[in-house]
């Protein structure tokens, strides 16, 4: 979710999140928003000092974006 996000200029839609990481051909609220939620939220674990308060992956209007200057390294 991260590296989608990161690809997508550091802010991407839920749509666009969810036909990126999982491959789907269309977004659907219903059946998709709890899945990128949990993934946002093992994301935050991961990466935010406090996950409940967010500094890194921000929620938007319509997705989440990355704060700060997003640079992404290719190995």
């Amino acid at each position: 979710v991260l590296l989608a996000i990161a690809d997508e200029g550091g802010r991407a839609t839920k749509e666009a999140l969810v036909t990126r990481v999982w491959g789907e051909r269309e977004y659907h609220r219903l059946k998709h928003d709890n899945r990128l939620h949990l993934a946002i939220l093992k994301a935050r674990r991961a990466i935010e000092e406090d996950p409940a308060n967010p500094a890194r992956v921000l929620a938007t209007d319509v997705g989440y974006a990355l704060a700060g200057r997003v640079r992404r390294r290719r190995a």
